[in-house]
C-alpha cells in the first residue's frame, strides 16, 4: 500500500528514486514492485537511453484502489487526530521529527544511504 502511496504522490517515479527516497533495500522495493506490477496495480516501462532505469506508473486498476482505500485513510486518520487532540498531535508530530532526525544520522553513521548508490552502480 505504502509504495502505490509513494508512486501516486510522486507521478511517474523510478525504483532507483523509490529505494533512495523510501530508504529500503534495493532488493525490497524490487519484490513489491514485481509483485504490484504482477497485480495489475503499476506500469513497468523501462526509460528509453538507460538498461537499469525503469519508470513506474499506476494502471487505472492502481489508481481506482488508490482512490478508494486513500479516502477512507483520510477520514480514519482524521478522526484518530480529533481524538487525540491538539496538545497530543503536537507532542507527536515533535518526538517522530526527532525519531526520524535520529535514524537518518545513525543510517548515515552507518554508511546505510550511501550504499543505495553504490548498489546503483554495479
Amino acid at each position: 500500500m505504502g509504495l502505490l502511496i509513494f508512486i501516486s504522490n510522486s507521478g511517474d517515479i523510478t525504483q532507483q528514486d523509490l529505494v533512495k527516497q523510501m530508504m529500503f533495500p534495493k532488493q525490497t522495493i524490487h519484490s513489491s514492485i514485481k509483485k504490484l506490477s504482477a497485480d495489475k496495480y503499476v506500469w513497468v516501462t523501462p526509460l528509453p537511453n538507460s538498461r537499469k532505469s525503469k519508470n513506474l506508473s499506476l494502471t487505472e486498476k492502481g489508481k481506482t484502489y488508490i482512490e478508494m482505500t486513500v479516502a477512507k485513510m483520510v477520514e480514519a486518520e482524521k478522526e484518530a487526530i480529533r481524538v487525540m487532540g491538539q496538545e497530543d498531535m503536537q507532542k507527536y508530530v515533535e518526538l517522530q521529527g526527532k525519531y526520524l532526525t535520529l535514524v537518518k544520522n545513525e543510517f548515515t553513521k552507518a554508511e546505510l544511504l550511501t550504499l543505495t548508490d553504490d548498489m546503483e552502480d554495479n
